[in-house]
């Protein structure tokens, strides 16, 4: 996430298959990255990023209230900006939000996650097997994580129900972040 303008942009490093091994992966990266020059892609939710140089220092308590600030408390909304950017034929069809959510739930054995107007989005892990499943760590986790925090999530549109549902990614806290996946 971009800390100034709450947009959560991506660095990503397309690699032929067979030339897989041969190009660097870009690893998990957890503090803050300072950048001189920031280039961005054309897109229009997560837009895809590039830097040359940057500085790293460690993650900061008033860098997560910031996470936190711009985290999106009405579901309705963000659920009806990701159905007009769906529409588009180059959009990304997956996008990421940080969603501020009222409480985690479960409801008939589904995990689901409520926004504080009562507006709820199923958390799934069906669709996306490019990635670890996350949905059973959930069942591992304090309960204390599932009231009033942020959500990372990726967004699906689920073709057979015709419905928008949310794979977790993380949850953000005052002073952690609990990673769910890679």
């Amino acid at each position: 996430m971009n800390l100034e303008t709450g947009r959560i942009q991506l660095t990503q490093n397309f690699r032929p298959y067979k030339a897989a091994k041969y190009i660097k992966s870009d690893d998990s990266f957890f503090q803050i990255a300072q950048v001189k020059e920031l280039c961005v892609y054309p897109g229009d939710v997560n837009p895809r990023i590039r830097w040359e140089g940057m500085t790293p220092r460690p993650l900061e308590p008033r860098d997560l209230r910031r996470v936190g600030e711009h985290a999106r408390a009405d579901f309705a909304t963000v659920i009806k900006e990701v159905k007009t950017n769906l529409k588009g034929t180059l959009s990304d069809k997956q996008p990421i939000y940080a969603l501020s959510f009222h409480r985690i739930g479960q409801i008939d054995g589904q995990f689901v996650v409520e926004d504080a107007k009562g507006e709820r989005l199923t958390l799934t892990d069906a669709g996306m097997s490019e990635e670890p499943a996350s949905c059973h760590l959930l069942q591992l986790l304090p309960s204390h994580l599932f009231e009033g925090r942020t959500l990372v999530a990726r967004f699906r549109h689920d073709l057979d129900t015709r419905r928008l549902q949310i794979k977790p990614l993380s949850i953000v806290t005052e002073s952690n972040v609990v990673r769910l996946t890679l």
